[in-house]
């Protein structure tokens, strides 16, 4: 069978709850599936075996993301 890894961070529980749906779909498409939370990962995860790699993180605010505007500010 083939297999997916998602590995997540979450700081409100969101990224973890669109884990748990990704998951349920991948499963049902026939991938044997594992998810792991970022703090019990390894860099070893990243190398094995799996035909599918996820990695999810939680995002803030309303699309904009003023302060990478202004470390990258080029004048």
């Amino acid at each position: 069978m083939k297999k997916a890894l998602i590995i997540f961070g979450s700081t409100t529980g969101n990224t973890e709850d669109m884990t748990g749906i990704i998951k349920t779909a991948l499963e049902e498409s026939g991938l044997e599936t594992e998810v792991k939370e970022v703090t019990d990962a390894a860099v070893a995860d990243l190398m094995a075996n799996h035909e599918l790699l996820l990695l999810g993180c939680p995002a803030y605010g309303d699309d904009t993301i003023d302060w990478q505007l202004e470390i990258g500010r080029v004048n």
